[in-house]
């Protein structure tokens, strides 16, 4: 039982009592449908347990210059310079030495109200918005090492530092690649999508458009990025978090009332996030939920990853939400 009589000594207790904890339950759907939670929590690396408030950054001029001269770094070409406003479009456009032609977009999202930077090469078909995942890179086989060779001649590691560069060019926030997919089954123009989140207490942050990017066949360079910058300011958390069985005992509570399709869900893993969520009376806020991962393998769940099925950590709600990167 906690010992601690201050909301951050409580939170610590918990976390000590529950890392490493399995948690075997059958919840029934109304309807015949069934959620399998045979799970482990995993607590790992987590330093301590807050509340954010979420704050949108605006892509400014200087960081729209910043971004392209890291994209397109070459010493005998000036990629600003050959930008060009289409007002009609509000996006510069530009074509490479090599002919490809790309634009810089700033897109506005309505929930929340925030900026959204799109810069894409659009002379190529790659449709970002439908292709289904093959692949999630980390857990690669051999079938996959041949995939990913057809679909990008880079490495993972590659992709990963390049995208990396150009989130640290402009922002000093805490970014990580959280995961790495191969796009693209049924399309022509298959591609490599990677993931980057901010890292906050230990705990990866999912927020409306986490900053992404899709590499093809011919160079390392991303031929999309899209996502939105943000920063955040502690606001802390007046009682503790749940436990992950009475997070458990939420969604027995509220499952019904959740538009379910599926007729059976296996939780395989539990752990503690930060999930970006808005209100029509507060602002949006960073929160912490108790994530419930879907699928019996670790490939499954990672091919499910922007799928979320949680219960918020402090007042109990059960979330089921998709965050996929790239769509609006």
């Amino acid at each position: 039982m906690p010992q601690n009589d201050t909301v951050e000594g409580l939170n610590q207790d918990i976390l000590a009592a529950s890392a490493g904890t399995m948690v075997t339950q059958i919840i029934e759907i109304s309807g015949g449908g069934i959620i399998s939670i045979n799970a482990q929590v995993d607590l790992e690396g987590i330093s301590r347990v807050s509340c954010y408030k979420y704050i949108p950054m605006e892509f400014t001029e200087e960081i729209r210059r910043t971004v392209l001269e890291k994209m397109f770094p070459a010493e005998s070409w000036d990629v600003n310079g050959a930008a060009m406003y289409n007002e009609q479009k509000n996006s510069w456009e530009f074509e490479t030495p090599r002919k490809e032609s790309w634009m810089y977009q700033i897109k506005d999202s309505q929930i929340p109200s925030e900026q959204i930077v799109n810069i894409e090469r659009v002379d190529i078909a790659l449709d970002y918005m439908r292709t289904s995942k093959i692949s999630p890179i980390q857990i690669l086989n051999e079938e996959d090492v041949m995939l990913f060779v057809e679909v990008t001649d880079s490495t993972p590691r590659e992709i990963e530092q390049i995208g990396q560069g150009i989130i640290d060019s402009v922002t000093d926030a805490n970014y990580l690649c959280n995961y790495i997919h191969i796009c693209g089954e049924d399309s022509e123009h298959p591609y490599v999508k990677a993931v980057f989140k901010q890292t906050v207490d230990g705990m990866p942050v999912t927020v409306w458009h986490n900053f992404s990017t899709a590499t093809s066949k011919g160079s390392p360079f991303p031929v999309k990025v899209w996502g939105t910058l943000y920063s955040m300011e502690d606001i802390g958390l007046d009682r503790a978090i749940l436990t992950p069985m009475e997070a458990v005992a939420a969604i027995q509570e509220q499952i019904d009332s959740m538009q379910i399709q599926e007729t059976q869900i296996c939780i395989t893993k539990i752990s503690l996030e930060y999930l970006a969520a808005a209100s029509s009376e507060e602002m949006p806020k960073i929160m912490p939920i108790w994530r419930f991962w879907i699928g019996n393998n670790e490939k499954e769940r990672c091919i499910m990853c922007e799928h979320i099925f949680a219960v918020n950590a402090v007042n109990g709600e059960l979330i089921w939400t998709n965050r996929d990167a790239f769509a609006e």
